[in-house]
């Protein structure tokens, strides 16, 4: 009994956690504890890991235990990530901890197999499931990586209900709202090819498991592949859907940036930079004032759209002034001190820079601007002893509603911004006024208007930042071939991306934090693990390849719709930053650790066969 009510604790605790990341993300995910004799944190994420082990251990003293050859793999796995992680801390500090994290959530699936061995669950507990995930997704703002899963997570418990009457209503629901997320997803292409991945795989299953001929597959899977892509097409991110059919795009780009990088790379010399552990999550007030503005000039602008939207300037020094080069002078006025008063641009902002170019940048906080008018033409004076200057004014979105948008044609829609452009962020852009005084020649310009007005991101954004992941990956790929480390590289070492540094894109994050996010998890497993890492990925694939096999065999349509969700899930994986963050791998490998479950309780005949 004292075994059973305390896999239904630790089981519980799990659950609530992938609900607050779910939804608050790394609001929740930085909650903290902080001792004297440490100089690291202990975030919410390892206390749960920690309850999780201690109870765990306690379960496994209580029985006889059976060294199986996999535990006895799993305790040299753990040996190896505590090594590697005692290393990284002590040649470079707390960063190795955030590394070693990629390695020691999955031990979590682990845990999760072993507590559902004890539990069983009623149609009761299933019904407050569902209605609490109806709840969520329909009403509060759930993580957009976590969409996807969870809707084929209520599909999953909808299709255990007992009663057929509950469990149709349940699927109504869901299939509405799955059609609505899929159809208005406009959060960016990694989710957006992450879920489209999960629906086709969910075809294709289906019809493996009803046994239909071939050319009935292919028309079904064409069929639906077609009905998606309209529809996305008409209601959903077009400029997405723009980037991922025309990837050539992105390789143009790609060179004209690689050229650049080659001209600069001659006496380049990689800045002195400490790393961090974590950076604080800005509230939704501090976005808003930063994420308004992207500085202009000669070299591309590419914006960093996982961490911290920011304004990003590679020929602008965003510290001070670089060698004399170039320097930038930013004010933000704060909600606390403007409060019903009308923003003077000639007396926000009054800097005098000696270099060869300057940027002056007034910032209105949201809170105080409602029913106020910006005068741009007022609004930053800069004297310049130098050969360009900018003046950039910006109205954050939140007071911004029911106004429409206004701005001039801006860049021509290659992916580069080029001087004498306005770029502003559309995720920002929503029914808010910008009147910007650039001329600029953009084919583009009505379809990026109508994105700004429907929240979606810029077509040069979404070239730009797929650049931005390439030249990252280039430069990891050009370390792990240059160094060949058999176990990857240390937990501490700090990643940096020459290209990015050189051309300065993304300064902002990296000039912050002392490293660059790679933006793909299976080079990133590769990076710090080594052999390791990649039998990580190995390891994966298989169990994913094997469950997806036996439930086939098993007809089991529940088992597709976990293993779709999955396959989701790690396909967002290699384009962001998921699964080195606590919000994304805790949900993600809990996931995992209940696909396996449910699996060997098939196997076991505890379900029996399902049609």
């Amino acid at each position: 009994m004292l075994k059973q009510w305390s896999s239904y604790f630790c089981l519980a605790m799990i659950g609530g956690a992938c609900v607050l990341y779910a939804l608050f993300g790394s609001s929740f995910a930085e909650m903290h504890t902080q001792f004297a004799f440490l100089d690291f944190p202990v975030f919410i994420g390892e206390w749960l890991m920690i309850v999780c082990w201690c109870v765990l251990i306690g379960q496994i003293l209580m029985e006889p235990v059976r060294w199986s050859s996999w535990r006895i793999l799993i305790l040299c796995y753990l040996f190896w990530v505590m090594v590697k992680m005692a290393e990284g801390y002590i040649q470079y500090g707390p960063y190795a901890l955030r590394n070693a994290a990629l390695f020691y959530y999955p031990v979590l699936s682990i845990m999760v197999v072993h507590f559902l061995r004890r539990v069983r669950f009623g149609d009761g507990l299933r019904v407050v499931f569902l209605v609490t995930l109806l709840y969520m997704i329909s009403c509060l703002p759930v993580q957009a990586s976590a969409q996807y899963a969870c809707l084929m997570g209520g599909f999953f418990v909808a299709a255990a209900l007992s009663r057929c009457w509950l469990r149709n209503i349940f699927f109504i629901l869901l299939i509405f709202l799955f059609f609505m997320r899929i159809v208005l997803l406009s959060t960016g292409r990694g989710c957006f090819t992450g879920a489209l991945v999960g629906v086709l795989f969910l075809a294709w299953y289906s019809v493996q498991v009803l046994r239909l001929s071939v050319w009935k597959q292919l028309c079904g899977i064409v069929v639906l592949s077609v009905f998606l892509g309209i529809s996305l097409w008409m209601w959903g991110d077009r400029n997405a859907l723009l980037s991922l059919i025309t990837p050539w795009r992105i390789t143009e780009n790609y060179h004209l940036y690689v050229s650049q990088i080659e001209k600069k790379r001659m006496g380049f010399v990689p800045r002195q930079l400490k790393a961090k552990t974590y950076h604080e999550n800005l509230s939704r007030v501090d976005l808003a004032k930063i994420d308004s503005v992207k500085t202009l000039s000669q070299t591309p602008v590419i914006v960093h759209d996982v961490i911290t939207p920011q304004a990003v300037d590679p020929e602008l020094a965003v510290k001070g002034p670089v060698a004399g080069q170039s320097s930038s002078a930013v004010a933000v006025v704060a909600p606390e001190v403007i409060a019903s008063q009308a923003v003077n641009q000639k007396s926000a902002v009054k800097g005098q820079v000696a270099g060869k170019s300057s940027l002056a940048v007034a910032v209105v906080a949201p809170e105080v601007m409602a029913s106020q008018a910006v005068n741009q033409k007022s609004a930053v004076k800069g004297q310049v002893a130098g050969k360009s200057s900018l003046a950039v004014a910006v109205v954050a979105p939140e007071v911004m509603a029911s106004q429409a948008v206004k701005q001039k044609p801006s860049v021509k829609s290659r992916g580069v911004v080029r001087p004498s452009s306005s770029v502003i962020a559309p995720a920002v852009m929503a029914k808010q006024v910008v009147n910007t005084e650039f001329s600029v020649d953009n084919e583009m310009s009505g379809q990026f208007a109508q994105s700004a007005i429907n929240n979606f991101r810029d077509l040069d954004a979404a070239y730009g930042n797929g650049v931005f992941r390439l030249l990252i990956w280039k430069d990891m790929l050009h370390e792990l071939l240059k160094y060949r480390p058999l176990f990857g590289f240390s937990f501490g070492w700090p990643q940096r991306s020459p290209s990015l540094e050189i051309l300065r894109m993304g300064e902002v994050d990296w000039l912050r934090d002392g490293w660059i996010t790679p933006h793909n998890v299976s080079l990133h497993l590769i990076y710090r693990g080594g052999i390791v890492g990649l039998a990580m990925i190995a390891m994966v694939l298989f169990f994913i390849a094997r469950m997806t096999h036996d439930f086939i065999r098993a007809r089991s349509w529940r088992g597709g719709v976990l293993v779709s969700a999955l396959i989701s899930w790690i396909i967002i994986a290699q384009f962001g930053v998921i699964l080195e963050l606590p919000y994304n791998a805790i949900p993600f490998w809990t996931l995992f650790g209940v696909v396996v479950a449910y699996r060997n309780r098939l196997l076991e005949g505890a379900l029996g066969e399902e049609g």
